[in-house]
């Protein structure tokens, strides 16, 4: 986004808005999951335990690690 100030008030909205449509369009990191346990034939499973892949909220936060499913 371009930035032509030093103050917020410098800030053009239209460009504000796009970024902001531009997150809202992008997959989470559970709609990512979602579609790789659909791919791959996958359970969805509640219980850690029970997973043989566990995909947990730390992992999510590696983006290295999440960049990994794409």
């Amino acid at each position: 986004m371009p930035f032509m100030g030093q103050t917020i008030r410098s800030v053009d909205s239209g460009s504000v808005e796009m970024l902001l449509n531009k997150l809202r369009s992008k997959m989470s990191v559970g709609q990512l999951l979602e579609l790789k346990a659909t791919a791959q034939n996958l359970k969805i499973v509640e219980a850690e335990e029970d997973a043989d892949e566990a995909y947990t909220y730390a992992w999510a936060l590696n983006p290295a690690e999440v960049s990994l499913l794409l």
